[in-house]
């Protein structure tokens, strides 16, 4: 729970302390953890990533119109880098934003608390595993996932 509220239960008339102190009372919270992720995602591109690639890199876009506003697309970039993703994904609004998903290695940022904290609640990656421990085990199933859920998957 993002929000609760906090009391204390009164001694009683002996002066004694209640066996259970302190009571939390769980009230509705104003955003819950998905829509707290996306706000924060719109803000990161608004305020951080957007100005840099527009501004100080000079990104310049044509055809944006052949872009896919609605999910389920796979958009591949044509370079190998980590940016390519982010400016990609700047061409999208803040509200479709929910929806732009880069699917990258889980090994590379699933591998401190920070990293996997920001690509997956500030970005929204898609966590990848490159190697497969079984047979059994479907590498691309979250990509079939994301893709039944309309998702826009960004592929690099």
């Amino acid at each position: 729970m993002c929000f609760r509220s906090y009391s204390r239960l009164e001694d009683n008339e002996a002066g004694e302390i209640p066996a259970e102190p302190l009571v939390f009372r769980s009230q509705t919270p104003i955003w819950d953890q998905k829509t707290m992720n996306h706000f924060l995602r719109g803000l990161f591109f608004l305020v951080v990533i957007r100005p840099i690639t527009l501004i100080i890199l000079g990104m310049n876009v044509r055809h944006q119109q052949r872009l896919a506003r609605k999910g389920p697309a796979v958009i591949v970039a044509n370079h190998n880098s980590h940016l390519d993703a982010l400016a990609l994904m700047t061409l999208y609004s803040t509200r479709e934003l929910r929806h732009v998903r880069p699917v990258a290695a889980a090994d590379y940022f699933l591998t401190n608390c920070f990293l996997k904290w920001f690509a997956t609640k500030i970005i929204g990656i898609i966590p990848l595993q490159r190697k497969v421990k079984s047979a059994h085990l479907d590498p691309l199933a979250v990509v079939d996932e994301a893709i039944a859920q309309n998702q826009i998957l960004i592929l690099f």
